[in-house]
């Protein structure tokens, strides 16, 4: 299941191989930068896109999307433990660089905005420009634990974490 538009470029491998059913966020597989994509950047086509009213195979699963932006981004929210958020790009948290990065890993990561705990990923924030209200709604459920693509579990009051940063950006 693909949920960040800027992941996926191992799903054809995972198909070709595996016969893996690819479930993804609607939104392109492109390679480039150039957003919206051309489409001659485009490679891959999902077997299925994500829908909010598409019934997930967890029970009490609900399929979340941030499509304010110039790019979708899908979220998993679960009932278990208060609310559990899985996110793609946008919710991250990596509070420090640890032994899987390389040195320049090491370098770089930092200044791109990535290592920085209970983070709105900066790359992604900057490129898709999504409404901030709209990232704010992705709390509403209530979220205990959020677990990023991006970093470490927050493993309790994630809320209490990540709406002080949206306020941030909001100016308040």
């Amino acid at each position: 299941m693909r949920l960040a538009a800027f992941h996926g470029v191992d799903d054809p491998f995972y198909r070709a191989h595996y016969g893996a059913r690819i479930l993804s966020v609607d939104a392109p597989y492109f390679r480039g930068s150039a957003i919206p994509p051309k489409a001659t950047a485009i490679f891959f086509e999902a077997d299925e896109y994500l829908t909010h009213q598409q019934p997930l195979s967890i029970e009490g699963a609900q399929y979340l999307e941030i499509g304010s932006g110039k790019l979708n981004e899908g979220l998993i929210w679960l009932p278990h433990q208060g609310g559990t958020l899985i996110t793609g790009d946008s919710f991250q948290n990596w509070p420090t660089t640890d032994s899987y990065f390389n040195w320049a890993s090491k370098l770089l990561m930092p200044k791109l905005g990535f290592i920085k705990a209970h983070n709105i990923g900066k790359v992604w924030f900057d490129t898709i420009k999504p409404d901030i209200h709209e990232l704010k709604q992705c709390f509403d459920k209530g979220v205990e634990v959020l677990i990023p693509s991006h970093g470490n579990v927050v493993e309790h009051s994630a809320s209490q974490y990540y709406l002080p940063r949206l306020s941030e950006l909001l100016g308040l």
